[in-house]
C-alpha cells in the first residue's frame, strides 16, 4: 500500500482539512512520499494498529475506555468518562 493511500485513509478516519485542490494535493502527497519512502512499512503497521484499536476498543458506540491503554491521553475519555457523561 502506498503512503498516499495510507494518508488518505487516516484523513477519512480522523478528520478532514481543506485541500488545496487536486494538483496541490497530489504535489503534497508526492513530496511526503519521497521524504518518507523508507518509513512506509512503519506507517502501514501504525495504520493497522490504529484500525485494530478502533475495532476492538475505541468503538463508535460504547467505547471500552476502561480497557484502553491510551485513555490517559484521550480527549474523549477526558471529556466523557472522567466526568461521568458517556455519550
Amino acid at each position: 500500500m502506498k503512503l498516499a493511500a495510507i494518508l488518505d485513509r487516516l484523513e477519512r478516519h480522523y478528520g478532514k482539512q481543506e485541500r488545496p485542490g487536486p494538483a496541490g494535493y497530489r504535489a503534497a502527497q508526492e513530496a511526503v512520499e519521497a521524504e518518507l519512502q523508507a518509513q512506509i512499512p512503519v506507517l502501514q503497521r501504525a495504520y493497522l494498529l490504529i484500525q485494530r484499536h478502533g475495532r476492538q476498543l475505541c468503538k463508535r458506540t460504547r467505547p471500552l475506555c476502561d480497557a484502553c491503554p491510551v485513555s490517559s491521553d484521550c480527549a474523549y475519555h477526558a471529556a466523557h468518562v472522567c466526568t461521568g457523561h458517556r455519550t
